[in-house]
């Protein structure tokens, strides 16, 4: 079947644009913040996020995701917690995001792309979610939430909850 083209026109590019920078609030979901071809500033609103083509993940499965920041608003309510879920890897990210949750992957091979061919993996600590601001507007970003079970992380949901309640917070 043939997929409906989603591509945002410019006029509803900058609409978005100005209504975040005016001082609203714009909540992204897992891969919500993939770069959109038709757009390529898309990431100075969401500070980064998947690329396709360049971006990557381990096979789903269970991990634990660590609060980075424990004072950030959006970890409120949350502490460490497993989840079945994607790990992001190889995002563009830019240095002014409030990182206040990551987890950690072992270097590995695993099979990745259309045809499976086996992908190198780095190790290390990835980020997760993140905060920033976009003109008078504050963005919350929260890779996680592949899929229904990880919709059912009581985690999950309180940050979902935390996002929406600081981006549409008031600025003080």
């Amino acid at each position: 079947p043939d997929l409906p083209d989603l591509t945002l026109s410019t006029a509803e590019q900058d609409g978005l644009k100005n209504f975040i920078r005016s001082g609203k609030g714009f909540v992204c979901l897992h891969i919500s913040t993939c770069l959109p071809k038709a757009w390529p500033d898309y990431h100075e609103i969401t500070g980064g996020g998947w690329i396709t083509g360049t971006s990557f993940h381990p096979p789903y499965g269970e991990f634990t995701v660590h609060v980075s920041a424990p004072g950030h608003p959006g970890v409120r309510g949350v502490s460490d917690f497993k989840t079945p879920d994607e790990l992001y890897m190889g995002l563009a990210l830019t240095a002014d995001n409030d990182v206040f949750i990551t987890a950690d992957a072992a270097e590995g091979t695993h099979p990745w792309g259309p045809e499976r061919q086996p992908k190198h993996m780095p190790g290390g600590t990835f980020p997760l979610g993140w905060t920033r601001r976009y003109g008078d507007g504050k963005v919350f970003v929260l890779l996680l939430g592949h899929d229904g079970r990880s919709f059912q992380t009581p985690a999950f949901q309180q940050l979902v909850l935390n996002g929406v309640d600081w981006a549409t917070a008031p600025s003080a």
